[in-house]
């Protein structure tokens, strides 16, 4: 999870009976499943994810285009949040620290491109 490789139906299955064989119940866990849409998230949000991995994610994206400063700094605040807390909710691009470098957040960033 953390490296950002994909878990098989095995892995999540092996997880579930690891959490079991902890103490958790059955009905436990799918609440925390259906509270995070799945066991992977909440993994991912409790483990957090490695830096090189989030890099590496991004690094794709941002190779050959036409990004702006700004835009790749914006870029690099998604990777920290990623890297702390392993997931992020779409809102969070319209709250700060998003917000801090242009007041609409994603929107007004992205559009600085199109200007």
């Amino acid at each position: 999870m953390r490296r950002n490789q994909a878990l098989t139906l095995d892995d999540l299955v092996e997880l579930e009976r690891m959490l079991i064989d902890a103490g958790g119940s059955p009905a436990l866990i799918d609440e925390a499943k259906e509270k995070n849409h799945g066991l992977g998230i909440l993994i991912r949000s409790l483990v957090g994810l490695d830096c090189e991995a989030a890099m590496q994610a991004f690094s794709d994206f941002i190779h050959g285009s036409t990004a702006t400063p700004n835009q790749i700094e914006f870029i690099e605040l998604i990777i920290q949040e990623l890297i702390q807390t392993g997931v992020m909710e779409p809102s969070r691009l319209f709250e700060p620290p998003f917000t801090d470098m242009n007041a609409q957040g994603l929107m007004g960033v992205a559009s600085a491109c199109c200007r």
